[in-house]
């Protein structure tokens, strides 16, 4: 997926029970070199429009409704997000109906532009990634 100009992805680690974050191909490095790994990732498709500190940036449209995506236990779950005030929480659901939970652990939220949703990696582009 892409968040602004950067294409993100992350991968499913069994063995840290986290997804590996991945940035322009590279991996995404803490300051102690050790690789960014969030116990759940949830990826909510938003509009942007100028922000009202500075028209010339962006702003994620958080209120309102869209695709939400939650990767969590080595699982990607499809639904939507509601949103109707700034001081709630998102509702996340799943296209059955049903809250889509996550994990104890960290969280990373990442908010794409609307019309750009996530994809699954195949083995072959994970195996690539993880050996350059």
């Amino acid at each position: 997926m892409k968040v602004g100009m950067s294409p993100l992805g992350f991968v499913w680690d069994p063995a840290r029970g986290a997804w590996l974050r991945w940035s322009n191909s590279r991996r995404h490095l803490a300051t102690d070199g050790v690789q960014i790994a969030p116990t759940n990732v949830v990826v909510l498709e938003t509009p942007y429009a100028a922000s009202a500190a500075d028209s010339r940036s962006p702003e994620a449209q958080t209120l309102g409704f869209g695709n939400a995506w939650v990767f969590t236990q080595g699982r990607m779950t499809v639904g939507t997000w509601v949103r109707s005030a700034r001081d709630q929480a998102w509702k996340l659901t799943s296209a059955d109906g049903q809250p889509m939970l996550l994990t104890p652990g960290s969280t990373f939220v990442e908010l794409p532009e609307a019309g750009t949703s996530p994809r699954v990696l195949d083995q072959a582009t994970v195996d690539q990634l993880q050996a350059g």
